[in-house]
């Protein structure tokens, strides 16, 4: 079970470093995240997308979407 705590995080971060790289930049730039709600993804905007899988039928049961977003000041 060790294993697994560890090796998952290094596993989802290792594929997600891109994305983790620049909201860092940003931050540093003096952007915020911001709860917008659940909305679809912009395909310009790189994102760490969630979606709802039946339990019964293990199917997505709506497309991709993201709750928060990273967004300047003056956005």
């Amino acid at each position: 079970m060790f294993i697994f705590t560890v090796l998952v995080p290094i596993l989802f971060f290792s594929s997600s470093s891109n994305f983790f790289k620049l909201a860092d930049q940003q931050i540093e730039q003096g952007a915020k995240w911001h709860y917008v709600g659940k909305k679809n993804l912009s395909p310009s905007a790189k994102s760490l997308p969630l979606q709802c899988i039946d339990p019964e039928t293990e199917e997505p049961c709506s497309e991709p979407f993201v709750l928060w977003k990273l967004k300047n000041g003056d956005e």
